[in-house]
């Protein structure tokens, strides 16, 4: 919220409600602009300033979701054998990222190819069984960095999705 405020703040005096909705309205999409005039709306309700919001309607948009084919290309030339294992467990047990992030050693059957997932949404925990080149790239990576049992073997989701970007641009 204190990113958007600021951005606003760059480009408007936030002590001018008609200006500031002059620009939020010249942003062009309904989802921006009623993001940026909540956000508006709650900084002139704490420093006392009248402010109205207007409604928007806000557009559904489609989102994009990559063929399998296209994340299957991306896993086998990633640069790292971890991104390689990261992005495999992603795809083949559909965990969030902060689930990925919290995987461990004591949380794992290398035997058989079980990985206990603990819910990152106070939902119920679960079982998940990894494909076998992904069960093997695991394994390698293991014995490899040769980790702690109650060690994470993964980075924060937003190091994820940065690694992420950069693989799929770096096809380009």
């Amino acid at each position: 919220m204190g990113k958007k405020l600021r951005q606003l703040a760059r480009n408007v005096d936030l002590e001018q409600p008609e200006k500031v909705l002059a620009y939020i309205s010249s942003l062009g999409s309904p989802n921006t602009e009623n993001l940026l005039a909540t956000i508006y709306q709650h900084y002139c309700s704490f420093y006392g300033l009248h402010y109205e919001k207007p409604k928007y309607s806000l557009v559904d948009s489609i989102t994009h979701v990559p063929l399998e084919e296209n994340l299957d290309y991306i896993i086998k030339t990633a640069k790292s054998l971890k991104r390689k294992v990261a992005f495999g467990v992603l795809k083949d047990t559909g965990i969030r990222p902060i689930e990925l992030h919290r995987l461990t050693l004591a949380g794992m059957d290398l035997e058989q190819g079980i990985t206990y997932v603990k819910s990152a949404k106070k939902g119920i925990a679960r079982n998940l069984k990894l494909k076998s080149d992904t069960l093997a790239n695991m394994k390698l990576l293991i014995a490899r960095r040769k980790p702690k049992q109650t060690e994470t073997l993964f980075c924060i989701p937003e190091v994820q999705g940065e690694l992420w970007r950069e693989e799929r641009l770096s096809l380009r």
